[in-house]
């Protein structure tokens, strides 16, 4: 049985996985494509369709984008929700970037952020270098 994400196995590892593979269809590839060009585009406003699409064949695609999402500012905060994260490992205690990752990865449905990004998302956080929090009018209590 193959264990592990896709990146950690091994060759005999993947070479068992070739038993599993399916053919993809005309509609999926039209779906990924235009998940990808939704995905470029300068402006997030179609990201919200793929994160509700359920596809047998791209069974992660609305999980990925949904998730994807929440790294966008809240109105409120200004706060994406990995700061979020990373800002309560640290009031529970994490006093260096390697514990607030294993406890902000822990939370992760899947794998979401390698440890380098996190080290340049917690050292913007250490500068003040994200949006500071302006919430609106009437949007936040």
């Amino acid at each position: 049985m193959v264990r592990g994400r896709l990146g950690e196995l091994h060759g005999h590892e993947l070479k068992e996985l070739l038993g599993q593979r399916v053919a993809v269809s005309a509609p999926t590839v039209r779906l990924a494509a235009a998940a990808w060009a939704g995905l470029r585009r300068p402006e997030p406003s179609g990201l919200i369709q793929f994160a509700r699409t359920e596809s047998a064949q791209l069974r992660f695609l609305g999980e990925a984008f949904g998730r994807l999402l929440r790294e966008f500012p809240h109105l409120c905060d200004c706060l994406t929700l990995t700061r979020r994260r990373t800002l309560l490992a640290v009031s529970g205690g994490a006093t260096t970037a390697a514990p607030a990752f294993r406890e902000v990865s822990a939370r992760e449905q899947r794998p979401f952020l390698g440890d380098l990004s996190f080290l340049r998302l917690v050292e913007g956080l250490g500068r003040g270098t994200w949006p500071p929090a302006r919430p609106g009018p009437g949007r936040c209590r």
